[in-house]
């Protein structure tokens, strides 16, 4: 099930150029899971803000947003949906997410931790249990993973193509455009 298809998110999920045509010299841009401003899907939202908030795990790059006025940048989370769920749990007496937005949290941090496998620490796993207290199903997460057929092959494409390099790590030069690339990408 798809946010676009729930009739609260409606009108809530637009385009660059809707949001570029709402914002004020009052409007809060807030960037999460990068902190790149090449990465950012609209990056004139950016440029015509004078308030951004960035909320990110990845390992600083150069070409990091340094205009934002607050900035949670830990590198040692296991994702960023870590971090937002400590945010709702700590700042916040009672957060007010639906179980829809609860299972979209388990499920970017069970995809950065390919399943609780990877980066995983305390902090992971209080936010999991949180979010579980929430209401969320990890069984119900785990099939939204589930693939296809063409997903499986796609994927095992992008696998067999890698190159080890010193033993530990692997490189891959991913030539599928396909849908989902970035969740294949991470799933790789």
């Amino acid at each position: 099930n798809n946010f676009v298809d729930e009739p609260k998110y409606a009108n809530n999920i637009i385009s660059g150029e809707r949001a570029l045509s709402l914002m004020d010299r009052q409007s809060l841009v807030i960037v999460v899971d990068t902190h790149r401003r090449i990465m950012v899907e609209f990056a004139e939202v950016l440029d015509n803000s004078k308030s951004i908030v960035l909320i990110d795990h990845h390992r600083r790059a150069e070409d990091f947003i340094s205009n934002a006025i607050l900035t949670y940048h830990e590198p040692y989370a296991s994702s960023t949906c870590e971090m937002v769920t400590e945010i709702l749990q700590y700042i916040q007496d009672n957060p007010k997410i639906g179980i829809k937005e609860a299972e979209a949290l388990y499920a970017g941090i069970f995809l950065d931790t390919k399943g609780f496998t990877f980066k995983t620490g305390v902090r992971t796993f209080e936010a999991a249990a949180y979010l579980r207290r929430m209401g969320v199903d990890p069984v119900h997460v785990r099939r939204l993973f589930k693939s296809d057929l063409k997903d499986c092959i796609r994927l095992s494409k992008v696998i067999s193509s890698a190159k080890v390099y010193r033993d530990n790590i692997a490189v891959v030069v991913c030539e599928d455009t396909g849908k989902d690339l970035q969740v294949l990408v991470a799933k790789a």
